[in-house]
């Protein structure tokens, strides 16, 4: 399995809100990468070794190849359901080949909402 080593910071944002969702590129020392027929998964966890708090990925139609040929694929937006805190991320890429590309791990933070009703 290829792994990278520099962070993917996904900007914070408040619980409740609705997550725009990213396009993002599967690179591999600069090379876009063919990602026809891969299984894409993202999750989301309060810490590396804890339970998952959310997940995207291509079996559920959360996470949708856009230009497969080179590399591009959308992680779709959603509503932030899960409590404020620092989460960790990463994405997974199984190419139809079987090989495993781990993307780098990354950090959000989701804020709590200060003016309540």
């Amino acid at each position: 399995m290829v792994r990278h080593v520099a962070k993917n910071v996904i900007p914070s944002i408040k619980t409740g809100a609705t997550w725009q969702g990213r396009q993002h590129q599967a690179k591999l020392n600069g090379v876009p990468i063919d990602i026809t027929g891969a299984t894409i998964l993202m999750q989301l966890r309060s810490s590396v070794t804890s339970g998952v708090t959310a997940e995207w990925s291509t079996a559920d139609g959360t996470i949708v190849p856009t230009v497969p040929g080179d590399g591009w694929f959308q992680i779709l937006g959603r509503d932030v359901t899960w409590p404020a805190g620092s989460y960790v991320h990463d994405v997974l890429v199984v190419l139809a080949s079987g090989r495993k590309i781990q993307f780098p791990t990354g950090e959000w933070t989701i804020n709590p909402n200060v003016s309540r009703l």
